[in-house]
């Protein structure tokens, strides 16, 4: 377990770097990583998604639309939800986010041979399934 909650730090510090570049807290991080990047999703499904309460999410919301990075709407299908967009600036955040996230894989496959990366891959699986199933 030691060894998952260093990992677990390591990759912390990584999502903090890049969060921080991004200039985003860590729940705005969060949630643009939950939005589609094309198309849209409803307040009350984002919030599922990302675990938060409605409120919460709601707040989380109202944060980045005040950064210009997503843009909200009445729902075409019912006038008490509301829809969530990226707006273009949104988007090419999540971008470099996403590329950051790409270099820092690829930095980590550089070091590993694929036999220690097929191991690496396989352990972390049954360790998550583990822990998974053990709540």
């Amino acid at each position: 377990m030691e060894l998952i909650i260093r990992l677990k730090r390591c990759c912390e510090k990584k999502e903090e770097t890049i969060r921080e570049q991004a200039g985003l807290s860590s729940a705005e991080y969060n949630c643009l990583q939950t939005i589609p990047a094309r198309g849209d999703v409803t307040s009350k499904a984002l919030a599922q998604k990302m675990g938060v309460s409605a409120s919460r999410g709601s707040r989380i919301v109202d944060a980045l639309v005040k950064k210009g990075l997503l843009a909200r709407s009445v729902s075409s299908q019912d006038r008490r939800a509301s829809t969530i967009t990226l707006t273009n600036r949104g988007g090419d955040i999540k971008l470099e986010v996403e590329k950051c996230l790409v270099r820092c894989d690829r930095a980590l496959r550089a070091k590993l041979s694929a036999e220690e990366l097929e191991v690496t891959v396989r352990g972390l699986f049954y360790a998550t399934r583990a822990i998974e199933e053990s709540r």
